[in-house]
């Protein structure tokens, strides 16, 4: 951009040179508009059970932001009623690969699409247990799900075997 504007104050300034020794100067002027370019790519939630996600980073020389243009495949086919950034759990699951193509655009034209691929991955059976006692997805963890997970066995197995002795 700003070898542009440099580009344009030495056209004018020439032209200022040349009106002084003639009576009639045009100036024709083009601006350079780059297509904007995607520079970074990303998805996130490859799970059974949650949304997808494409993020992007655009760089584009003008003056207007830019906007990304969002296409989802499944399994290389064209999801024709989705082209948000969010791609909804009901058109995917499991095995499934989902690729997210995004063109940049900057109000005048198209940059270069990119395209990034994932693959669905089950829901942890675990999160599915005991994600509403920990919180899982909300600040909680895998791990603890898990360690809560094995004091309800043991607790079920302590209570059984003192019923069990209670019995006899």
């Amino acid at each position: 951009m700003k070898l542009q504007l440099y580009i344009l104050f030495f056209i004018l300034l020439v032209s200022s040179v040349i009106a002084e020794n003639s009576q009639t100067v045009y100036v024709h002027l083009s601006v350079i508009n780059e297509p904007p370019e995607v520079l970074q790519l990303t998805t996130s939630g490859a799970v059974e059970g949650s949304s997808i996600r494409c993020d992007t980073i655009i760089e584009d020389d003008g003056s207007a932001e830019p906007i990304a243009k969002y296409k989802w495949y499944r399994d290389d086919i064209l999801l024709a009623d989705v082209n948000d950034k969010v791609l909804p759990e009901e058109f995917f699951e499991e095995g499934d690969v989902i690729t997210c193509a995004v063109i940049p655009n900057d109000l005048t034209q198209d940059g270069e699409e990119k395209r990034v691929s994932i693959t669905v991955k089950p829901k942890p059976l675990l999160s599915a247990i005991t994600g509403a006692v920990v919180g899982v997805g909300e600040g909680g963890s895998i791990e603890q799900a898990n360690s809560i997970l094995i004091l309800v066995l043991l607790a079920t197995i302590v209570f059984s075997v003192i019923h069990f002795i209670k019995r006899k």
